[in-house]
């Protein structure tokens, strides 16, 4: 598939914003993904195989995981991939759009997506899930954010860049992951304080891929 103008967009937009997009997301007073990372590190055999879908500078996610597991990083932004290797050089890290990198099957005993997916256009995201399922073994897991409302377009100034968000409601995405081969184990609707951006509410999910 060929990387599209909004995937372009998402590029440039996060080339431009550097290292200053890992000092803003560092200063979210209430990030409630350590708990939820937590919960899915539990639950994964040792050395396990985790692609971390979006990755941005490689913090915290890439980082957390690499202490413990065999981490692959896949980003669409050059800039944030060259901040994502110095970050956590134990781990693998790919330049490449999240609709168009290829994996084998079974590749992954765990995808985490967070506060990625919604840079897709809603068309685009069916693909990707079902994408991640064919990466996943049987009863590997997926940690996702999705949105909270159907809704996709461009933001022209988003930490002063212009941004691409598509986003579904709670029903149709957990419709997507059913069709997708997914089965829900847990999720939830959390509110988040950005800094400069205010209150913005996002759909937690963890999900396991069923055979």
């Amino acid at each position: 598939m060929p990387v599209n103008n909004t995937a372009l967009l998402v590029a440039a937009g996060y080339d431009a914003l550097g290292p200053a997009y890992g000092a803003w997301a560092a200063d979210i007073p209430d990030d409630t993904s350590g708990a939820w990372m937590e919960r899915l590190e539990d639950d994964l055999p040792a050395a396990a195989r985790i692609l971390d879908l979006g990755c941005g500078p490689g913090v915290p996610i890439a980082r957390r995981f690499a202490g413990r597991f065999n981490v692959t990083g896949v980003d669409i932004s050059g800039r944030q991939i060259d901040l994502a290797r110095a970050a956590v050089p134990s781990a693998r890290f790919l330049l490449a759009d999240m609709a168009a990198v290829e994996f084998a099957p079974d590749s992954f005993e765990a995808v985490v997506a967070l506060f990625s997916l919604i840079h897709l256009r809603r068309r685009d995201l069916d693909h990707v899930l079902r994408r991640a399922h064919h990466w996943l073994v049987p009863g590997g897991r997926m940690l996702a954010t999705f949105g909270t409302v159907d809704d996709e377009g461009v933001q022209d100034s988003w930490l002063g860049v212009p941004m691409f968000f598509g986003t579904t409601s709670p029903e149709q995405t957990r419709a997507l992951l059913a069709a997708s081969g997914f089965e829900v184990l847990a999720e939830d609707v959390v509110t988040t304080t950005e800094p400069g951006q205010g209150e913005v509410s996002f759909h937690w999910v963890d999900a396991r891929a069923l055979a």
